[in-house]
């Protein structure tokens, strides 16, 4: 017995990917602008971990499906979230960990610059 019908599965993940899409533009932007500056860092680590969380639940929901022999409109768009979620937010966590490393220096260099 399928998990969900074609139109719910449709429903669904057409609508969790547009959400994972605003999440990644939001994330994108937080760690373009904020993070030089070393700003809004939990924001930006909220993001990321919030992504590769729902990433890797759909990835796990994706293989549980694909096991048990469900329909390819099952298993698929949960592998497809899954994948994509865990590999952008999970792989891109060391970029933004660095550019906070790099501002939080150059702030400390400037403090320095200050005292001297």
């Amino acid at each position: 017995m399928e998990w969900w019908t074609q139109a719910q599965s449709g429903l669904a993940f057409g609508l969790l990917g547009g959400a994972f899409g605003m999440l990644g533009a939001i994330g994108g932007t937080v760690i373009g602008v904020f993070g030089p500056r070393g700003r809004l860092k939990p924001v930006s680590y909220a993001v990321h971990i919030i992504g590769a969380g729902v990433g890797l639940a759909a990835l796990v929901t994706g293989l549980v499906a694909l096991v048990s022999r469900q329909p390819y409109h099952v298993w698929y768009p949960c592998l497809l979230l899954g994948v994509i979620g865990t590999g952008v937010c999970g792989g891109l966590f060391p970029v933004t960990r660095t550019t906070y490393r790099a501002a939080e220096h150059r702030m400390l260099e400037a403090e320095e610059l200050r005292r001297a």
